[in-house]
């Protein structure tokens, strides 16, 4: 017996006992449906690779006795010819999306329809510029790539960019000075990526600062080592007065790069600049200066008036001479301090202690403790100071001339003559004249003495 065809149906049902006995037939109508509703998707193709975030799904699905149609457990339209179509959104993970349509009807037959469908990966990557670059600029264009979804929208730091197939850019993004995050973030629905690099804005030069010698600094050496600091993100190289220094970057200080130059040499003594110049790669220069003192040598020292070995007659003299040094501290003459100018010294008095010779002794000193020392003899030879206190008239001679007698005082120890040269005795300071001195007057002089009962003392002319 051949099963009933769907369709609609009369039961009929009758009893039978052991006798063969039945009863009347009863029958009732009834409708089989056996049949499940007619599905087809029609798109996607199962397995299908897109390049979208979204896929129509397209299809038919029809039954007289349909109850519900569902596309991932929504229920979904259908025209009068049972077609349908449906947006469905595609998560971008590895295993691809699952898509299930489902038809029922009303005698639960249910049409089971799956799709896979796997989105092309998303991918953004920024080309330009290149990580880390230094950029000499207050903007920047991004440029870049975007593979899969076709839809996916590109930020850059928060800026729609233009896309162009799977090309992107943006072009004037502002750049701080320094370091700069550049970020392009891929979107589309149910999915996102980022691509991250960091550049560098430097517009400016660098700021260098010698820190160490100091300006005050004197050194008694021919080089010194040099250390300082260089405020710039991307310095490349120091020299110091042309010696390559060594730079450091301490605790990861962005802008804070320090340096240190060994064995720079000092020029001559005096006074030697040091300039420390960095370079940074965007090819600005800086530079920083200080001057310090070299002092290797003693001070240069002459004493050039009086003359080494001259005669003076008086006390106290002046002396004066050249002097130069890097670091001179003072010059004294016989202890007393010369005031110095233009490279020359002056004491303009030294006293002269002894008749006779005297030594004059300079002594030039530095400051780093070299001395000079140079020194000359003076010859002091002082002119007698004689007071005339009375002249006394005496009687004439028998030669006609007048003879006189003079009284007086003198200072020092010599003699004391006429024009005939009649000597008497003395004694230093200011005693007075113990013997008769007699001459002749003619108008205001003496034009001669009587010496014979005088002795003989060292002459001084009055």
């Amino acid at each position: 017996m051949n099963p009933p065809v769907d369709g609609p149906l009369t039961l009929t049902a009758r009893a039978l006992n052991a006798a063969g006995s039945s009863s009347p037939l009863d029958g009732a109508d009834a409708f089989k449906d056996a049949t499940a509703p007619s599905l087809t998707v029609t798109e996607p193709e199962d397995g299908v690779v897109v390049e979208l975030s979204a896929v129509t799904v397209k299809g038919t699905c029809t039954d007289a006795h349909l109850q519900s149609f569902t596309i991932d457990g929504e229920e979904t339209p259908r025209d009068g010819n049972g077609a349908f179509e449906k947006a469905v959104f595609l998560s971008g993970g590895a295993w691809g999306t699952w898509i299930e349509a489902v038809a029922e009807d009303e005698y639960r037959n249910v049409t089971v329809v799956t799709r896979t469908v796997e989105v092309a990966p998303l991918e953004v990557q920024i080309t330009s510029p290149q990580d880390g670059q230094v950029l000499d600029a207050t903007s920047v264009t991004v440029t870049g790539t975007v593979r899969g979804p076709r839809d996916a929208e590109v930020f850059v730091n928060g800026q729609r960019a233009e896309r162009n197939g799977e090309s992107f850019s943006l072009a004037n993004l502002p750049l701080t000075e320094g370091p700069n995050i550049l970020t392009a973030h891929a979107q589309p629905p149910g999915d996102s990526a980022e691509s991250v690099i960091s550049v560098i804005r430097d517009t400016t030069n660098p700021a260098v600062t010698i820190e160490v010698p100091d300006s005050t600094d004197i050194f008694d050496a021919l080089s010194v080592d040099v250390a300082g600091r260089v405020d710039d993100p991307t310095v490349q190289s120091v020299t110091v007065n042309g010696v390559e220094a060594h730079v450091y970057n301490l605790y990861g200080d962005l802008h804070g790069t320090y340096f240190v130059a060994v064995a720079v040499p000092l020029s001559a003594d005096g006074a030697c600049e040091l300039v420390a110049e960095a370079t940074d790669a965007a090819g600005h220069t800086g530079s920083g200066s200080v001057t310090v003192t070299r002092d290797t040598l003693p001070p240069e020292l002459a004493i050039t008036s009086p003359e080494d070995g001259s005669t003076v007659y008086h006390t106290p003299i002046a002396v004066s001479g050249t002097v130069w040094d890097a670091t001179l501290y003072d010059v004294r003459v016989n202890r007393l301090k010369a005031v110095i100018a233009d490279g020359t010294f002056t004491v303009a008095e030294v006293p002269l202690p002894l008749d006779g010779l005297n030594a004059v002794v300079a002594v030039a000193r530095d400051s780093v403790g070299r001395q000079t020392t140079r020194w000359i003899t003076v010859n002091r030879k002082l002119a007698p100071s004689v007071t005339v206190l009375d002249v006394v008239s005496s009687s004439r001679s028998t030669d006609g001339l007048a003879k006189v007698k003079i009284f007086g005082t003198v200072d020092h120890a010599a003699g004391i003559c006429g024009r005939n040269e009649t000597h008497p005795s003395y004694k230093d300071g200011t005693l007075p004249v113990a013997n008769q001195v007699s001459g002749t007057m003619q108008g205001t002089g003496l034009s001669s003495v009587d010496s014979s009962t005088l002795p003989r003392m060292p002459s001084m002319c009055l």
